[in-house]
């Protein structure tokens, strides 16, 4: 997996679980929706990338939501490098 072709994938509007582009929805089915004004403003593309410490720096302090968080971003990252990997060269 290259970096370049995952973030290629974020940037740009594959198709993925509609529920993404609803932020507080996302956060509800994840029981996170405590944090709903945390991810405010932000696009789902940006709150992929974040990392522990962007967490805590938003406010949220919970290790065990930012754990969740950082597992679920990571599936959301995984599902678009695996995407762009099988579409090839039609991006």
């Amino acid at each position: 997996m290259h970096l370049g072709y995952m973030n290629c994938c974020l940037d740009a509007h594959l198709p993925l679980p509609p529920i993404l582009t609803d932020i507080p929805a996302w956060l509800r089915s994840l029981r996170l929706h405590k944090y709903n004004d945390v991810f405010s403003g932000l696009r789902w593309q940006d709150i992929v990338k974040m990392s522990d410490e962007d967490l805590m720096d938003k406010g949220v302090i919970a290790l065990g939501a930012r754990r969740k968080m950082l597992k679920v971003f990571e599936n959301v990252r995984g599902h678009c490098a695996q995407n762009v990997s099988i579409g090839g060269d039609s991006l």
